[in-house]
């Protein structure tokens, strides 16, 4: 890479496989208490256990007593008390169906309509689950599913959306489950696994091959509730990350307070997702491949557990976000157009241009010889850990990811996963995106103002002195010329250094995030603005952790990506060791941000895009939102010249071209 690079970015071998660990979920279900109208059902219930144990008992003493019954007597006794005890189950079963929501009396009622979406009663099995907190529906793809009540919603985890992808499924397009392999005739309450990856902070696997699960939360199951859907496409680098990672990912708590249905998936990461190799074919992206079979499964199953398929709003941080995009762009080519209405996209690529040819090339010369494989029956039979060894050679799992968070060497681009193929994907995305009026859809895209703080390149940031910002500012940029790096300090100088609150993290990490996230945004905003009819808005965030929050192995103070997201899910304590191990924080701050985040979201979510919270927040490009405040007095500020001078300077100089690859 360089010098430089070596001078602050460690450099380890993983460990061996049986010190790897494998990925378990640790988040503790909460339960709420019954409903008050699901509670007569209960005690129906038991009446008609205890009811039925009383006759036996009884029946039996009387026997002892006074001699059996006659026949006849046997049977008349025998055929009443199983009419009783049906009639006393059905009844119970309808008054649970027909709760007005899982845990709550204050919730909408969840209506019954017809049998594939009706709730009922389902047997604990030895879980220790009252009869009140286990249900069940039925869905197309997936015939009868059990479920969950959690947090005043139905909560149906792991559902195979496709086949697992091992053996000689690697590395192939994902084919769809049956509703034989989709549950597997266990109930859905635990999530399942994670894509196999390599933990960038623990420098451990986490995670299994076989990961291609959904999960869904709705406030009600009713096929005619024609509730909202909502579908979170995680985020990490296509790299990391999971659709149930704690502090980033939906909950019974959120599907219920919006009263719209979660959806969560899935994808295959890395090597394993996104390996272009001449060895295996043309066919490559399979990653996204992934993604688009989940979006498929929603539209033809998600009406059965209460959402409307003509409701869909994607939400996707950074890969999640330049997933969507790539299947916005391959859509109507790929039949996968109309999948979702709107998008909500925070820090996606805006920069997705290798071929595969080019992506080919590099990983013949590298991955491919450190694999020592020659062939694709030899790449299928390796380990998934020892594919992504062979990927990362003697880089740290780290390294892609904070190279791209710290300024650019001149000719040295972040690795692209996600590639122009040529069959999917002929173009660039968003070139696609431009030029089909069938790509035409409201989008939301969002930024933080210090979005690298996530885990910026240098280990020792938040130790600098101001000569130490300007040298390692100076050393960067001279690559591409002095006169870049001179007007580079320039625009973000340190005139201010007797504040405080105006630290070289705080200024370097403003300048990486304009070069590599803010102003590609806002170029990429520009463009669909121009092309399309729908509206597209622009909004940054300014607003700060109430304390320093450690999401990827750096403690971050400022505005980093993607706390936005993590207060939408209202889950910010998961990072700020708030919440009582539920996630909600405790800071007025914090909540006061969760809640403008979710006006500004779910008043997009509800128009179908058409529509933001404030009156004077006009589409882009008249005006960007600056989520911004103080004192727990979060607003949302539209402005009309947010980082005008420096995106120019970076746009004109070919800085922008360096955007992250997310």
């Amino acid at each position: 890479m360089s010098l430089l690079r070596g001078a602050h970015r460690p450099y380890s071998h993983l460990d061996d496989e049986d010190d790897l660990v494998r990925y378990t979920d640790t988040q503790q279900d909460s339960r709420n208490s019954p409903t008050a109208s699901a509670a007569p059902a209960s005690r129906l219930v038991d009446h008609a256990q205890r009811s039925r144990r009383h006759y036996w008992s009884t029946s039996g003493a009387a026997g002892s007593q006074q001699g059996r019954c006659s026949p006849k007597m046997c049977v008349l006794v025998a055929v009443t008390t199983l009419v009783t005890l049906t009639v006393l189950v059905t009844v119970a079963a309808g008054v649970i169906a027909t709760t007005v929501s899982p845990s709550s009396s204050s919730a909408s009622t969840a209506s019954t309509g017809d049998a594939s979406g009706t709730t009922s009663v389902w047997s604990s099995g030895g879980s220790g689950r009252s009869l009140e907190d286990v249900v069940r529906a039925r869905t197309p793809g997936c015939g009868e599913i059990a479920g969950v009540i959690e947090d005043g919603a139905f909560v149906f985890k792991a559902l195979r959306y496709a086949e697992a992808p091992v053996g000689e499924r690697r590395w192939r397009k994902p084919q769809p489950s049956t509703a034989q392999s989709c549950v597997a005739g266990r109930r859905a309450e635990h999530f399942g696994s994670a894509c196999l990856q390599a933990n960038p902070v623990t420098k451990k696997f986490e995670g299994s091959e076989d990961c291609l699960f959904l999960n869904v939360w709705t406030p009600r199951i009713d096929p005619t509730a024609s509730m909202d859907v909502l579908v979170w496409i995680h985020g990490g680098f296509l790299q990391l990350g999971s659709g149930h990672q704690p502090g980033l990912s939906p909950s019974g708590r959120l599907a219920k307070v919006t009263n719209a249905v979660l959806v969560s998936f899935n994808y295959r990461l890395g090597p394993l997702g996104f390996l272009a190799l001449a060895a295996l074919g043309n066919e490559v992206n399979h990653g996204l491949w992934d993604a688009a079979l989940a979006l498929t499964w929603v539209r033809d199953n998600i009406r059965s557990l209460g959402g409307d398929p003509e409701k869909v709003t994607v939400v996707g941080a950074d890969a999640g976000a330049s997933l969507a995009l790539a299947i916005l762009a391959a859509g109507p080519q790929a039949g996968w157009d109309r999948l979702f209405r709107a998008a909500w996209l925070d820090g996606p690529s805006s920069v997705l241009n290798r071929t595969y040819a080019q992506v080919a090339k590099h990983n013949k010369a590298f991955f491919q010889q450190r694999s020592g494989c020659s062939n694709a029956t030899c790449l299928r039979a390796l380990s998934g850990h020892d594919v992504i060894k062979a990927h990362l050679g003697k880089d740290d799992p780290s390294f892609r990811i904070r190279d791209q968070n710290d300024l650019p060497i001149q000719g040295i681009f972040p690795e692209q996963f996600l590639v122009v193929d040529g069959t999917l994907l002929t173009k660039p995305p968003l070139e696609m995106i431009e030029g089909n009026s069938k790509c035409d859809i409201p989008i939301l895209i969002g930024s933080s103002s210090q979005a690298v703080d996530i885990w910026p390149g240098p280990d020792d940031l938040s130790h600098w002195s101001w000569n130490q910002y300007k040298k390692y500012v100076t050393t960067s940029l001279d690559s591409f010329g002095s006169g870049i790096t001179q007007m580079a300090l320039q625009l973000y100088n340190f005139t201010n250094a007797t504040d405080p609150g105006n630290t070289p993290e705080l200024v370097y990490t403003t300048m990486v995030t304009d070069l590599r996230v803010a102003c590609p945004l806002a170029n990429m905003a520009s463009n669909l603005a121009t092309a399309f009819q729908s509206p597209v808005y622009r909004y940054v965030s300014e607003i700060r952790p109430s304390k320093p929050v450690n999401i990827l192995g750096h403690e971050a103070p400022y505005s980093l990506h993607p706390w936005t997201l993590a207060a939408f899910f209202g889950l910010q304590g998961h990072f700020l060791g708030e919440g009582d191990g539920d996630g909600t924080p405790q800071e007025e701050p914090d909540l006061a941000l969760r809640d403008v985040v979710r006006e500004m979201a779910l008043r997009f979510v509800r128009s179908a895009g058409r529509s933001v919270p404030v009156a004077d927040w006009m589409r882009y490009p008249k005006t960007v939102a600056l989520l911004r405040g103080a004192n727990a007095t979060w607003e949302v500020v539209p402005t009309t010249s947010y980082k005008k001078t420096e995106c120019k300077f970076w746009t004109s100089e070919g800085l922008t071209q360096y955007a992250w690859i997310s």
